[in-house]
C-alpha cells in the first residue's frame, strides 16, 4: 500500500475522475450519452496522489511522515478498487528526470498540474492536515488536472493517535467523490493509537534512511517498527532485502 517517491519528491498519490466526453452533433441511430460513465470507461480513469502539506501547530517534526503516509493510504485504498489507474511514483520520477525539472516543479499548484497532466491523468489529489493540542484534520481535495479547478473537498478529523483510521476514512470519501466503490478495505496493521503511529513513524524513518544510503540505520529502524507491529510485511520485505541483499 505504499509507494515512493525519490526522496526529494515525496509521495505523491493521484486519482482521476471522468474525462469529459465529447462528441459532434449525434447522428439519427446515436444513442444519448449515458449521464453516468460506463464501468469500462470509468476503469480507464487515471489519478495522482501528491504528497500531504504538514501544516500542524504541535508535534510538527514527529508528524511529518503523514506527508507520504497519508497519500499512500489514499492510492492504496483506491488500488484496491480496480476502477482507477493510479500513477505510479516511477512514472512520475521519469517524467522528472526526462524533462529535467526538479522537486521545486511540484511545490506550486501549477508545477503539480503540469506533471500531472505529464503523466496522462485526469484528476489530480491535494491534501494536508493540521495537528493542534493533540487533534489531527485531514483535508484533501480532488482537482481537475486541465483546468485546475477543486471539484470536491473532504475532510476527517480526530484524535492524533487515531491518525490511521482517519486516513482509510479520508480515502473512503475520496473514492466515493469520484464515483468509486472500494470493495475491501486494507486491515490495518497493528491496533490504531500511539503504538500504531509510532511503527509507522519509524517506517518511514527507515525509508529515508535507505534513500540516504544509511543502510544500517534503516536497518534499526525496520527492526523497532517491527518490534511495534509484527504485521508490517512492507517492514519486514524492506528489512530482509537489505539483510539479504535483492
Amino acid at each position: 500500500m505504499r509507494f515512493f517517491l525519490f526522496a526529494a519528491v515525496l509521495p505523491l498519490v493521484a486519482l482521476s475522475t471522468s474525462c469529459a466526453t465529447r462528441s459532434a452533433a449525434p447522428a439519427a441511430s446515436a444513442p444519448a450519452l449515458a449521464s453516468r460513465p460506463p464501468d469500462e470507461v470509468r476503469r480507464r480513469q487515471t489519478i495522482a496522489v501528491y504528497p500531504f502539506e504538514n501544516n500542524a501547530v504541535t508535534a510538527r517534526e514527529r508528524l511529518d511522515f503523514l506527508r507520504e503516509w497519508l497519500p499512500d493510504v489514499v492510492g492504496g485504498q483506491l488500488r484496491e478498487a480496480g476502477e482507477l489507474r493510479l500513477v505510479e511514483r516511477r512514472e512520475l520520477v521519469k517524467i522528472l528526470q526526462e524533462q529535467k525539472l526538479g522537486a521545486s516543479e511540484i511545490a506550486s499548484k501549477e508545477g503539480r498540474l503540469r506533471l500531472g497532466r505529464m503523466a496522462g491523468a485526469q484528476t489530480l489529489v491535494f491534501g494536508g492536515f493540521t495537528a493542534i493540542a493533540g487533534e489531527l484534520h485531514i483535508d484533501a481535495r480532488i482537482v481537475d488536472a486541465e483546468s485546475g479547478l477543486v471539484t470536491r473537498s473532504v475532510t476527517a478529523r480526530g484524535a492524533v493517535g487515531e491518525a490511521r483510521r482517519l486516513g482509510e476514512e479520508l480515502a473512503g470519501k475520496v473514492a466515493a467523490n469520484l464515483g468509486v466503490e472500494i470493495a475491501r478495505r486494507t486491515t490495518a496493521a497493528g491496533v490504531t493509537g500511539d503504538q500504531a503511529l509510532r511503527a509507522a513513524e519509524l517506517y518511514y524513518e527507515g525509508v529515508a534512511l535507505e534513500q540516504q544510503g544509511k543502510k544500517d540505520d534503516a536497518i534499526e529502524r525496520y527492526r523497532q517498527a517491527l518490534e511495534m507491529n509484527r504485521n508490517d510485511e512492507e517492514a519486514r520485505q524492506r528489512l530482509k532485502k537489505l539483510l539479504t541483499g535483492p
